[in-house]
């Protein structure tokens, strides 16, 4: 009887520790894997367990030179900044304009582009009509090149229905007008639907105030469809 239970238990004894080794070979002994990052081999142990791979986070993240933090009072690992990047404003606020050559929607009838910017034009003014005025001391004429598109269901009249002006890096804005000019805006016409046409329109602004300034395109009286357009690359 007791030789029987001793054979048993040996028998026992044997299995446990043939599927113990088994297990922990399938776990850890498992044949070395190598890391590359960014073709550089990473000094790390890989692991495969129940299929999915597991490595340590600080040597990955030294590879692409991204710090790492851990907060031991909120048991929190930080990757990278431990502060979110500053959103992105907005494209056509003030803050981020659209660009130059970039088409927007002003409203809900209107496609415009600002098409190019000249911020010192009174050469062409002069050249334009010889009775035109020069700007004023310590301004200088600004012209815009703007290309319109009605995309409503009836017509509009740009000149009309868009109001375009200079806002200055010194947060004036500054209305049109300096004088004839080649191709005025305000001549555009009645456009149907898809229509699309370009003009000139100008402001005489501080020179002090151009750089860093841009162009509000709003549906007249209605603030809510306002859109910012950079003055420069």
């Amino acid at each position: 009887m007791k030789k029987g239970l001793v054979a048993v238990l040996k028998k026992t004894l044997i299995v446990g520790l043939v599927l113990s080794i088994g297990f922990v070979s399938g776990v850890w002994a498992s044949p070395a894997i190598t890391l590359i990052v960014n073709g550089q081999r990473a000094d790390a142990e890989v692991r495969i367990i129940n299929g999915v791979s597991f490595l340590p986070l600080r040597a990955v993240a030294t590879l692409l030179g991204v710090p790492v933090h851990w907060d031991g009072a909120t048991r929190t690992i930080y990757v990278g900044t431990r502060t979110p990047a500053p959103a992105t404003p907005t494209i056509g606020t003030r803050q981020n304009p659209i660009p130059i050559g970039t088409q927007a929607r002003v409203g809900q009838e209107w496609n415009v582009t600002v098409l190019e910017i000249n911020t010192n034009a009174w050469d062409i003014v002069r050249a334009t009509n010889q009775f035109n005025d020069p700007p004023a001391q310590g301004h200088q004429f600004v012209m815009a090149r703007v290309r319109v598109s009605y995309v409503g269901t009836e017509t509009g009249l740009p000149w009309i229905d868009l109001d375009l002006r200079y806002l200055g890096a010194d947060g004036n804005t500054y209305s049109s007008g300096i004088g004839v000019i080649p191709s005025r805006f305000d001549d555009i016409g009645e456009q149907f639907p898809r229509a699309v046409a370009e003009g000139y329109i100008g402001w005489s602004v501080p020179t002090t105030a151009i750089t860093g300034g841009s162009i509000i395109i709003e549906e007249l009286f209605r603030t809510e469809t306002r859109v910012f357009f950079a003055a420069g690359r």
